[in-house]
């Protein structure tokens, strides 16, 4: 398993890690960034449909049985019915990032977190590891590991002596893969009810009429992204990350979200919307972090729990990391109408005004039904906004002060 981002379209057959002697073993890119490999009694030539993207980490593995060979992509993963041969992989060399040093044929890109097992791994297993690094190098059948994190030098094998020699023109930089030490949980949807994933302090509540079947893995990372979306996140070393496995379109209706083992104080439980559930792609580098909702309810404690929903507009896949607003730490109280934001709803190319009872400086952020931010407007007071060029719909706003966030839903009529 390995997490690779391209620098571009790759060089047809370059390699990814393909053993350097004896028969040609391992993963590699077709024409077109499709993902394939070299095994004996395989067929390099075959097409498993599975197309990485440019310019994005993706994780991706390739899993060797008796009866075929197995690629995974991120959610998705390929089969090849054959039978292939045993090789001994610790009895070979191998080339991360090229094929075979073929100059044709060297990886461009950023690589991370390549680990080569002696065994066939599970689905689930290769699932549930996607984004935790490796809680000890004693792991079962772990052959090799490397994760690139010395200053100079070789890149250690971390499970043994096989140690890596950097060649060419690589170097070391700064990796901003979705990857740390954490916790995975899995649980199978089969419609409504609850959902909860124990290990990783997480539980999600489906409506009674939700169809959609799949797998969801939720991880909780120990480690806070490189990228945060403010100073305060909660906790203050960590984040979720949610994968869907399933054949068909997320459609699920999410009536509540529930994030558990939190440090809350006791003003938690009279200011819920201090917290605020933020977004961004599963494989996101940058500070696009968006805003889901506030939080609906607060258990206060060592190990306290926050509520979200209903109406929360929850991606399938994604990171997603909690802001906590200042009024915990200054122990403020908000007032009741502390912003206002009417009519709502309110009609397409009407004004729609955004008013506080303090007369300093916030800013309004409106975000439609995809995430998208449609309006960024600073107000002092008072002030009257045109809806005209908003479709009909439904919006989620952010208003945000020196000491104060709050955030809600708006209706956009014709």
């Amino acid at each position: 398993t390995a997490w690779i981002r391209p620098d571009g379209v790759q060089p047809d057959y370059t390699g990814i890690a393909i053993t350097g002697s004896g028969p040609a073993a391992g993963l590699n890119f077709r024409p077109g960034m499709e993902l394939g490999y070299h095994w004996p009694g395989g067929a390099w030539g075959w097409s498993s449909g599975l197309t990485v993207p440019a310019d994005e980490w993706s994780y991706v593995a390739m899993v060797v049985q008796p009866e075929g060979i197995t690629l995974y992509l991120n959610e998705q993963r390929a089969f090849h019915s054959i039978s292939p041969e045993a090789i001994d992989l610790q009895a070979s060399s191998l080339f991360l990032g090229s094929y075979r040093g073929w100059q044709s044929r060297n990886y461009r890109g950023l690589m991370d977190e390549v680990k080569i097992y002696g065994r066939a791994l599970s689905p689930d297993e290769v699932r549930l590891q996607r984004h935790l690094t490796v809680a000890s190098p004693a792991e079962e059948g772990l052959l090799a590991y490397y994760q690139f994190n010395e200053a100079d030098g070789p890149a250690l094998n971390k499970t043994g002596t096989a140690h890596a020699t950097l060649a060419g023109n690589t170097a070391r930089t700064l990796s901003y893969a979705p990857i740390g030490s954490g916790v995975s949980a899995a649980q199978v949807l089969s419609g409504g009810g609850s959902y909860t994933f124990d290990t990783a302090g997480f539980q999600l509540q489906l409506s009674s009429g939700t169809q959609t079947s799949g797998q969801i893995i939720a991880s909780r990372l120990h480690v806070p992204p490189q990228v945060r979306p403010a100073d305060d996140i909660l906790p203050e070393e960590g984040y979720w990350i949610l994968n869907y496995y399933g054949e068909d379109d997320w459609t699920a209706t999410i009536e509540q979200a529930v994030f558990a083992a939190l440090p809350l104080p006791e003003e938690a439980e009279q200011l819920p919307e201090a917290f605020q559930l933020l977004h961004r792609p599963q494989h996101a580098e940058t500070s696009d972090w968006i805003p889901l909702g506030a939080a609906q309810s607060a258990t206060a404690g060592t190990s306290g729990i926050l509520r979200f929903g209903p109406e929360l507009i929850w991606p399938a896949n994604g990171q997603f990391i909690i802001e906590q607003g200042p009024l915990v730490h200054t122990k403020q109280l908000a007032l009741p109408s502390d912003f206002a934001v009417f009519p709502n709803p309110v009609r397409s190319g009407t004004e729609l005004t955004v008013a506080s009872n303090e007369n300093t400086v916030f800013t309004f952020e409106l975000y439609n039904a995809k995430g998208e931010r449609v309006l960024e407007q600073f107000v002092q007071g008072s002030q009257a906004i045109n809806s005209g060029g908003w479709p009909a719909g439904t919006y989620h706003y952010r208003i945000r002060s020196e000491r104060r966030m709050r955030m809600g839903t708006l209706v956009v009529a014709r």
